[in-house]
């Protein structure tokens, strides 16, 4: 089955939003994205997101929209790459208008791992904050305001 010109094209206009989103989330290829972000797809159906113009028209959108959210992308964005990219008529209606600010999976794993850590032992926020001014100040930033908020939290 050959695939329109138009078809090839946005499957080649995607495969670069998604390649370009990978390099920027700091993978250096599909099969490290596909380790490190724990995907829950397999690697076949990952490589063929990411270089095959045929299978464009054959991915399931909600595989798209998998790969977008271990991307990073936000619910706004995931809606519409799936209106632009895809022939889906019901999931992009389903992804609600996201607030002005919403946590990425990276904030989320973040803030996770923090919890965990003062849940665990409630005096670690002042070597939470010290650890964060340390490498704060190795990035040339100041994080004072928020390293003094961490330092007053008590247990969660």
């Amino acid at each position: 089955m050959a695939v329109d010109k138009e078809a090839r094209r946005k499957a080649q206009e995607l495969q670069k939003l998604l390649t370009d989103r990978m390099s920027s989330e700091g993978h250096e290829n599909l099969r490290k994205f596909h380790i490190g972000s724990r995907i829950p797809l397999s690697p076949e159906t990952v490589r063929r997101a990411f270089t095959d113009t045929d299978y464009y028209k054959a991915m399931e959108p909600m595989t798209l929209v998998i790969i977008c959210q271990h991307l990073n992308f936000k619910p706004d964005e995931i809606r519409e790459i799936l209106a632009n990219y895809t022939d889906d008529k019901y999931l992009h209606k389903m992804i609600g208008k996201q607030p002005k600010e919403t946590l990425s999976v990276f904030d989320e794993a973040v803030l996770a791992a923090v919890r965990e850590i003062v849940k665990a032992s409630p005096e670690s926020t002042e070597h939470l904050a010290n650890g964060l001014e340390i490498l704060a100040w190795g990035a040339g930033v100041d994080i004072g305001a928020h390293t003094g908020t961490i330092r007053r939290r008590k247990a969660v």
